[in-house]
């Protein structure tokens, strides 16, 4: 569908304040994980696609510099077109790596590491992960403004359900571990400290529990997605709002799945701040 500048321009506004509120809201954990140096990256571009695509759209009958390149309104939806791709190239890998992120801390592989060199590593995935997705974009698409016939500063815009898989995707791997977590047995090395350990059911309930309570209104918004007669836009669909979800989300995965291999039974504190 093609939409006007003018309700992109106030969505693409909204995005950044709404954006710039979850990283300040989660200010103290920011730095502890992958996803939330990402989100403050995250953040960082799409303030900088906003004001560009601003700057296009108010002062397109003159030639604009934007990004080193001459823009005039007539190459307004590129950076529309360049924020959509760049969502959809990125979910996927994101997901990835704050998997792997998310395993090794909940596996204490990185206990030994204090919080500078692990924001390092954090900093230094990001920093590669944006570098391969600006080369791929460079190398895989050829950047061609979409626009209306008969309007330039309507462009077009394409819908996606990524972020409605990898949640349908998740929340099934998490039902699994959930199951699979309540039916295994207890290690050797903890049949003589039953007394003191808590109920497994509990935890992985308290677990699940957290997680719903805090991101029920979310995943009823994603449950109607589908149905609804216009989608969200591909360039909004990676925020730092749905990173909060996505690692939420892993969090649960991470303690029902790690739950009785040597872990203390009670919640962390990294875990509760980061369901809640």
């Amino acid at each position: 569908m093609y939409v006007s500048g003018l309700p992109i321009l106030l969505t693409l506004g909204g995005k950044c304040l709404l954006n710039w509120v979850a990283v300040f809201l989660q200010k103290r954990q920011i730095c502890r994980s992958f996803l939330g140096v990402f989100s403050v990256s995250l953040a960082v571009v799409d303030m900088a696609l906003t004001f560009s695509f601003t700057k296009v759209y108010f002062h397109g009958d003159e030639l604009v510099i934007v990004f080193g390149h001459l823009m005039t309104k007539y190459d307004v939806c590129l950076l529309v077109q360049l924020a959509g791709h760049i969502s959809r190239v990125l979910q996927w890998p994101v997901v990835l790596m704050a998997s792997v992120d998310h395993l090794c801390s909940g596996t204490r592989r990185l206990e030994a590491i204090s919080s500078r060199p692990a924001w390092v590593i954090h900093s230094s995935a990001t920093v590669l992960l944006w570098l391969l997705t600006a080369l791929y974009l460079l190398l895989q698409y050829d950047f061609v403004p979409d626009i209306s016939k008969r309007d330039v500063l309507r462009c077009r815009v394409f819908h996606s359900l990524q972020v409605l898989h990898i949640t349908l995707l998740l929340l099934l791997v998490l039902a699994c571990t959930a199951l699979f977590s309540l039916i295994r047995p207890f290690p050797k090395s903890q049949i003589t400290n039953q007394r003191q350990t808590p109920c497994r059911r509990s935890f992985v309930q308290q677990t699940l529990q957290d997680f719903h309570h805090t991101w029920t209104p979310f995943l009823v918004f994603l449950a109607g997605l589908p149905f609804l007669p216009v989608g969200i836009p591909s360039y909004l669909d990676l925020n730092v709002v749905w990173l909060h979800f996505l690692n939420s989300l892993l969090v649960a995965i991470v303690l029902c799945a790690v739950w009785g291999d040597g872990l203390p039974p009670i919640m962390p504190d990294w875990a509760i701040c980061c369901l809640s």
